[in-house]
């Protein structure tokens, strides 16, 4: 009895590739359509393997159904899917191929300061003061006044007698005469004593308070850095570079993981 192709197993529309459903990058310009006909193509032929048997449950058919092929789908994906997800992060890198030194740095540190502040007090005074003041004043004064009068005068006197019932006068008597006169001295006052005065009292102050002073700084924030270095350390030729890079794109990702595939669901055996 011939045993089965992988084309006897598995449907060319809607295959094996449309079951896994793996999600390829941008870069990558294909649909699991397509690639269903590049696996057929290239390993259709192959004798299917012992885990397509174990899938299908109908002996009378060969062909895997759609809920068996999810099931080997998710099988699939289980032991190859974190390999592929690698190759495709490889595919996606950007990098000067000349270059092999590069260097790139992303710095960003937070930081923050929370300071609390609280002060408080008393104070208070007191000041008390006794004033004793005496204040004498001595008066001692003496005044001297000299004086020089003199007074010069002329004096007259007649004097009249008269008969009972007559004007004329008779037995007259006449007296005149100056008088003059000087006077000359000092005289002299004196004043003294002492006046005093006494001031005496007592003054006082006194007070007191308290105070509080409650508070805080918040100081936070984020600083960023990056800086970036690349160039060639110059221990490989930039020809040396440039063919390995050459090399690296022969190798085809997408025909790696057909051939992850292939072996997983075949034998390296081609029967006609």
């Amino acid at each position: 009895m011939k045993k089965p192709k992988i084309k006897d197993c598995l449907p060319l529309v809607n295959g094996i590739w449309y079951y896994i459903d793996y999600q390829f990058p941008e870069i990558f310009d294909i649909d699991s359509s397509q690639l269903d006909v590049v696996f057929m193509s290239n390993w259709s032929m192959r004798t299917a393997a012992p885990i397509l048997n174990l899938m299908h449950s109908d002996e009378n058919t060969t062909m895997l159904t759609p809920l068996e092929l999810v099931q080997l789908a998710s099988v699939i994906n289980g032991m190859f899917k974190h390999k592929w997800d690698k190759y495709m992060a490889v595919a996606e890198m950007e990098y000067d191929p000349i270059h092999n030194y590069h260097d790139h740095l992303v710095e960003e540190i937070e930081y923050g300061e929370e300071v609390d502040r609280t002060k408080s007090g008393s104070n208070s005074n007191s000041n008390t003061r006794t004033d004793n003041l005496s204040e004498v004043m001595a008066d001692a004064r003496t005044i001297e006044e000299e004086r020089d009068l003199a007074s010069t005068g002329d004096s007259s006197n007649q004097n009249n007698i008269y008969g009972f019932n007559s004007s004329t006068a008779v037995g007259e008597s006449n007296s005149s005469g100056d008088n003059s006169g000087t006077e000359s001295g000092t005289v002299t006052t004196s004043h003294s004593g002492n006046m005093t005065t006494t001031n005496t009292g007592t003054q006082a102050n006194s007070g007191s308070g308290t105070y509080s002073e409650t508070g805080g700084d918040d100081t936070s924030g984020t600083r960023n850095r990056e800086y970036t270095k690349t160039g060639n350390i110059g221990n490989i030729s930039t020809q040396k570079l440039l063919n390995e890079e050459l090399d690296l794109w022969k190798y085809n990702f997408l025909y790696e993981m057909m051939r992850d595939v292939a072996n997983f669901v075949s034998l390296p055996i081609y029967e006609q």
